[in-house]
């Protein structure tokens, strides 16, 4: 039995060396990550700012609003990702999700959801006609944010190896309009539906004005209400692993409720908003141009749009572990050829004893 024993211990030793990957396997899978977060391009995102902004006022009331959202769609569904519109009414107005999900087959894997609204609103609006005539391009709020989600399915859909199922979603009606009748009324609709149906998600990111920087800085906000906190040291992680030139910034603070990442706190899901620096004193975007005619793409910067989107693309796939050099895999495989090794030993440890003792 002493034996039985010994050669126990020794096998466990081999389950043990399994979680501890082979020499060169993490530089392996840091490189295959490495070249994915650098793979991101800025003047992409920019260029889908161009796009979105070219459709002038996206409040969700108009006509371009849900031609924005077509735009959107045809865009994802080009990348070879199952997109869909999302439906639903804003008191009497009609308006649409565009929801995009990247290995939806998968299973037994953490799942995320990546969201920015696409609507635009100028505050000065007070009816739909000055809704439609007052120009409200929205570059930053939110065309940076779309930007950049979409960048990141376009990097992930041409990854291979990436395997994790990630919901891309562009919210429609998160802006108030003119008449306030929306305020993240998409945003609310999706995520009651995800409560209501028991679908279960690791968390999801939320995107809203990530382009403005003051001077040269390049700054990121991320805004938790304390059960998120995960998800920020995910991204500071990815920050400081990827050597991502980013200033991130952390605000605990569950009163901060004006973008779409309410909706998943209001129905008990994990989520932080990604924001660009905001006023220490108001809590409000620095940006001075945001729900005016000014914010248009001149204003913003692509090195800041592309540092984001690098730090959440970074974040995502550490969280999910994914990569032909993932540990996941590799351990599986360990783990599974050390419990054969185990049950081995120990039965031919069983047979001698036996024999020894004349049992056949």
């Amino acid at each position: 039995m002493r034996a039985i024993a010994v050669s126990m211990f020794f096998a466990m030793l081999l389950v043990a060396q399994a979680f501890v990957h082979t020499p060169g396997s993490d530089e392996t899978a840091e490189d295959w990550r490495e070249g994915v977060v650098q793979s991101v391009s800025g003047a992409e995102i920019m260029s889908t700012v161009e796009d979105l902004q070219a459709f002038g006022t996206r409040d969700f009331h108009t006509e371009a609003a849900l031609e924005a959202a077509e735009y959107v769609f045809d865009r994802m569904g080009s990348l070879g990702i199952s997109t869909t519109f999302q439906e639903f009414m804003v008191g009497d107005v009609a308006s649409v999700n565009v929801v995009g999900t990247l290995n939806q087959d998968a299973d037994g894997l953490e799942a995320f959801v990546i969201g920015a609204h696409y609507d635009s609103e100028n505050r000065f609006a007070t009816n739909q006609s000055e809704a439609e005539n007052y120009t409200a391009p929205g570059a930053d709020d939110n065309a940076s944010g779309v930007g950049a989600m979409l960048e990141i399915a376009r990097v992930l859909a041409e990854e291979s190896d990436f395997a994790a199922p990630v919901t891309f979603v562009a919210f429609g009606a998160e802006e108030l309009g003119f008449d306030a009748s929306g305020g993240t009324a998409g945003s609310a609709y999706f995520a009651d539906v995800l409560s209501r149906e028991g679908v279960n998600i690791s968390g999801a990111f939320i995107m809203d004005m990530i382009g403005f920087s003051v001077e040269s800085d390049e700054v990121a906000t991320v805004v938790s209400d304390g059960s998120s906190d995960q998800l920020y040291s995910s991204l500071a992680n990815a920050t400081a692993t990827y050597d991502i030139d980013l200033d991130l910034r952390f605000v605990m603070n569950p009163l901060i409720r004006f973008s779409d990442h309410r909706s998943f706190w209001d129905n008990g899901y994990l989520s932080v908003l990604i924001i660009e620096e905001i006023e220490a004193e108001t809590l409000n975007p620095v940006n001075p141009y945001y729900h005016t005619s000014d914010d248009t793409a001149a204003e913003l910067s692509v090195g800041q749009m592309a540092a984001v989107s690098k730090m959440l693309l970074g974040a995502l796939l550490d969280l999910t572990s994914q990569g032909e050099d993932s540990y996941a895999k590799s351990n599986v495989a360990a783990i599974v050829f050390a419990s054969i090794v185990m049950v081995v030993v120990a039965s031919a440890i069983a047979i001698r004893l036996r024999r020894r003792r004349g049992v056949s």
